[in-house]
């Protein structure tokens, strides 16, 4: 069979409390950072708004000379035609606007995705479980979002309201002083109702996100564990769950409603009584002559102006707020200190593998206690044992994934935090207990480094021959999320060709046949002493009677080892040992 190498392709790579917990950059400092690199386009985006703002400000000055116009049976042709104008530039501005928003903010929330993925993939595997994946997804999705939207939306908005208070403002006071004040009064009263409302609200604008992880995190797990959930007939409780989280989340964005429930109505209150009062104060100056009709206009043209501004102002500062959150959700990801592998150490292992006294406490809980054993070059070991005792610990504590509380562990006589780490990751494969497959090529798939030189080999070991040779595509059909297309046995066996596919001195498989037949196990195992000489193999396993052959099998029970040797070593000098033994045995007959 001659089987060429898959194509290459590029992939981009909770704590809930009542208040946040995370101290780090600022929020303005970040949008500031990612903003940076494109100031060119941010600053034409200000002067646009600048130019917007300037020309609504003019709009109603030429609404007032029509007006006086007319009422002097003057001819207003000539201002018709250039306010005409001037709504159009408006609207070409408002394009430009609004093309230089979008453009800076989907670059700005690719950059920050970008930067989050990269500081995900160098962070530990402690942090990943700590800060919960359900809630890195939702930093990934809704609250880079919400810095996108705060960047498109709300400082345009910000900018052009700020500009328009105070020019309105002004060109108010130019047409007359004291309708005027009269207009202003309303400005802090209605503002100091956004104040109070908004400090109120702060808080439920963190527990939302809190929610939305929650939320986000039973939602995944229903849909990933979709298939055993309706094997368990167990859709009522998992709706149950769905229907808590989202009541829930239902309840908080009541209690965010009722916030603004008070404050819309107070605001038409407040300016619908400024309007009375500055047509009071407008219609005095009038019969006074002190204002003139295209004035009065001008001037309530300016007021109307001015209530959008204040509303707007009340919206973004909605948005800010919880844009305000989900950047320093953000930093708690971009802050986090990387714990990087301080070790140099760089050479070609033999693969001798030793734990000495070691001991490993997560959440307070005891995994693994006292546990020494040595596992020669070249050799084939198992380790053995019960459910939740310890086993895959061993794993991730071999390939640095987690460090021991106590003790050390050794490859070739030096202590893996010496390594260079991915130096040692070169020359170690590892298979995982979960099947992990990537939605992409199967060739892909295998050959997940691009170090592969001889895939035939690889693929004739893991016993995929058959199944390749069937597909229409080969090497080049893709797989579905999850591998969903894929049998158990199937994906097991494509997680050994990938960790083949780097020609390992060290090859670490945690239960990696619990779905594949006992004949097709013996052959892998078979095609792995042919095939793969002189690498040491450490294997997880559930059944003795899949490694009784191998050089050395530990057995370990509660975090402890308990015997180690050979099969018939264990037999003889170890009564746990023999009494599981038997009991598959006797099960298997």
């Amino acid at each position: 069979m001659n089987i060429k190498g898959p194509k290459k392709s590029t992939s981009v790579t909770e704590n809930p409390a009542n208040k946040p917990q995370f101290q780090g950059t600022n929020p303005i400092a970040t949008v500031v950072m990612f903003v940076k690199p494109y100031k060119f386009v941010a600053a034409f985006l200000v002067l646009l708004t600048i130019t917007a703002t300037v020309l609504s400000l003019i709009t109603p000055k030429y609404i007032g000379y029509i007006f006086d116009a007319a009422a002097l049976r003057q001819d207003y042709t000539e201002l018709v035609n250039t306010m005409i104008v001037l709504i159009f530039v408006s609207f070409a501005i408002g394009i430009m606007q609004m093309v230089a928003g979008v453009y800076l903010s989907q670059k700005v929330a690719f950059n920050l995705r970008v930067a989050i993925s990269s500081k995900i993939a160098k962070q530990t595997f402690k942090f990943i479980n700590q800060i919960t994946p359900s809630k890195l997804l939702s930093i990934l999705t809704s609250d880079v979002d919400a810095v996108r939207e705060l960047i498109s939306q709300s400082l345009i908005l910000l900018l052009s309201s700020i500009f328009i208070l105070v020019g309105a403002g002004a060109l108010m006071f130019s047409i007359n002083w004291q309708m005027a004040i009269a207009g202003l009064l309303m400005i802090p009263l209605i503002a100091g109702a956004f104040f109070i409302v908004f400090k109120k609200l702060g808080p439920l604008f963190f527990k939302s996100r809190i929610i939305i992880d929650s939320l986000n995190r039973v939602i995944t797990e229903s849909i990933v564990a979709a298939s055993l959930i309706r094997v368990l007939n167990s859709q009522k409780s998992e709706i149950q769950k769905f229907e808590e989280q989202n009541i829930a989340a239902r309840t908080l964005g009541s209690q965010i409603l009722n916030g603004f429930a008070f404050v819309f109505p107070f605001m038409n209150l407040v300016s619908s009584l400024g309007g009375v009062l500055v047509l009071y104060v407008g219609a005095n100056e009038f019969l006074q002559d002190r204002i003139t009709p295209g004035d009065f206009v001008s001037f309530f043209t300016y007021l109307g102006i001015l209530i959008w501004p204040i509303v707007t102002l009340g919206f973004i500062s909605n948005l800010i707020s919880r844009a305000f959150i989900s950047i320093n959700r953000i930093n708690e990801v971009l802050d986090s200190k990387v714990e990087e592998g301080k070790g140099t150490y760089q050479k070609d292992i033999e693969g001798k593998i030793e734990f000495r006294n070691v001991s490993l406490i997560l959440d307070e809980k005891n995994i693994l206690k006292d546990v020494s054993f040595t596992i020669p070059a070249g050799k084939k070991s198992a380790i053995i044992g019960p459910t939740a005792a310890g086993k895959t610990q061993v794993m991730y504590l071999l390939t640095g994934l987690i460090e021991p509380t106590e003790g050390e562990i050794l490859i070739d006589d030096i202590n893996v935090k010496d390594y260079n780490l991915q130096n040692l990751y070169k020359q170690m494969g590892i298979v995982f207990q979960d099947s992990i497959i990537f939605n992409t090529t199967i060739g892909e798939n295998i050959d997940f480094h691009q170090a592969s030189s001889d895939l035939n080999k690889v693929i004739a070991a893991s016993e995929l021959n058959n199944f390749v040779n069937g597909l229409d595509q080969g090497l080049e059909t893709y797989i579905n999320e999850r591998g969903s297309n894929l049998s158990g046995g199937q994906k097991q066996r494509l997680t050994l060709a990938r960790a083949l596919a780097i020609n390992p001195r060290i090859l670490l498989l945690d239960d990696f046949t619990a779905r594949v037949d006992k004949g097709t196990e013996q052959k892998i195992f078979k095609n792995l002493d042919d095939e793969y000489p002189g690498i040491t193999q450490l294997v997880i396993s559930q059944k003795i009677d899949s490694i009784k052959d191998f050089d050395k099998i530990i057995l370990i029970m509660e975090g402890e080892v308990l015997a180690q040797g050979t099969h018939e070593e264990l037999l003889k000098s170890s009564l746990e040992y023999k009494q599981i033994y038997e009991s598959q045995q006797s099960t298997e007959n």
